[in-house]
């Protein structure tokens, strides 16, 4: 990208960070200064989003003064939270042995984050996530069902979660970003349930457990409509109130599947992405390798027309169910203004949540967008009331 077309809106700090921080870069800071210092609050925050203690988070990153700690940090405590929730099942004990599989799960999670590079590593870790999440799936209230949604030759696994409630549910399907995947949605399928909301988490092509079998579909209104198809065959949800949840890049995927589709009842996208080509070249430079690995290219070229393909410039205009646009100015992965532009864009009922201080999917503010989310679903009509 030359001097004359930089747009404006990426911030100066983001140029700078597309040129120091590699992984090379990374793990010196590491080694001097710690993990903890390093790393935005963000990267505290998300394991707990996932599920994880917050003893647990504190101490394992007091540990890492390397990228290979960042690693075996996490992936110890998983296998240490593992043992606890295995032993805790033995004898019955099945809250303690649930929430310490999700531990577990969120551990090893965080674990294979930056394995992009060291494919077998990386599944086995990822393996182990699923492993656990799975186990703990079955002591959930209601319990997440293990569900597989047919896509074109191939199942995309899932987690299919029904309040208890007299009449058929609304739902809300979760899809989440590049380097994420079904267990990671766990706490806002959480909050959701206990709100009266069904939820649908699932691995897309190139995500969780379809990451070494598929690779990205650009065409993902195929998905979409795959994902509905599944959903309206349930009896125990309403047809008529099926939504979507996009987190981060999932964000950009909801917006592109309801450009196509009319009949949902809500479109929720945080931290989506509007035209990554638009700042591409200044997205951190181990991001733009992960990207890389998930096309299995590893050119500079086939990332950018991977993040050409991906922009929803003028798709945004032509969605008519009601959307609800979040977003942070202080986003350190999507600039804040994508958030703005998407909203601009749009020609439906519309309202867009933003957070001036807020990091990449608002984690600091997680515990309130929930009630913000369930405010918006309520005015929309698409919740509501638990037996409702």
């Amino acid at each position: 990208m030359s001097e004359t077309t930089k747009p404006t809106e990426v911030p100066f700090s983001w140029m700078l960070r597309s040129r120091i921080a590699t992984k090379s870069t990374l793990d010196t800071l590491f080694r001097f200064f710690g993990a903890r210092r390093v790393l935005p609050s963000l990267y505290y925050i998300r394991p707990l989003i996932m599920g994880a203690n917050f003893l647990d988070v504190r101490s394992t990153f007091d540990r890492i003064h390397s990228w290979e700690d960042w690693i075996e940090s996490w992936r110890a405590l998983g296998e240490k939270r593992e043992i606890y929730g295995s032993l805790a099942d033995k004898e019955g004990r099945t809250i303690t042995a649930r929430d310490n599989y999700l531990y577990a799960s969120a551990a090893y999670n965080m674990a294979q984050f930056p394995l992009y590079d060291e494919v077998e590593r990386k599944r086995d870790l990822y393996k182990s996530c699923s492993r656990c999440y799975r186990r703990a799936a079955v002591h959930m209230r209601p319990p997440a069902e293990e569900v597989e949604i047919p896509f074109a030759d191939h199942m995309l696994p899932g987690y299919l979660r029904i309040p208890d409630r007299e009449t058929a549910a609304p739902l809300l399907i979760l899809i989440p970003g590049a380097d994420s995947s079904k267990e990671e949605m766990h706490f806002f399928a959480n909050a959701l349930i206990e709100r009266g909301v069904a939820t649908l988490t699932y691995d897309g092509p190139g995500m969780g457990e379809t990451w070494d079998k598929l690779s990205m579909v650009i065409e993902y209104e195929r998905v979409g409509q795959a994902l509905i198809e599944f959903a309206k065959k349930e009896r125990r949800i309403d047809p008529d109130r099926i939504g979507l949840f996009g987190i981060s890049y999932g964000g950009n995927l909801a917006l592109r599947i309801a450009a196509y589709e009319n009949s949902l009842g809500a479109v929720i996208s945080l931290s989506g992405p509007y035209d990554p080509s638009s700042y591409a070249d200044f997205v951190i430079p181990v991001i733009q390798e992960q990207v890389k690995h998930f096309l299995r290219d590893e050119s500079d070229e086939a990332y950018r027309v991977w993040a050409r393909s991906f922009s929803i410039r003028g798709l945004v205009g032509k969605i008519r169910s009601p959307l609800l646009v979040i977003g942070g100015g202080e986003d350190v992965l999507i600039p804040g203004a994508d958030a703005k532009n998407i909203f601009e864009e749009a020609h439906c009922k519309k309202k867009l949540i933003y957070f001036e201080d807020g990091n990449h999917i608002c984690a600091e503010y997680a515990y309130d967008l929930i009630p913000k989310i369930e405010e918006w679903l309520l005015g929309i009509r698409f919740l509501k009331g638990r037996h409702a």
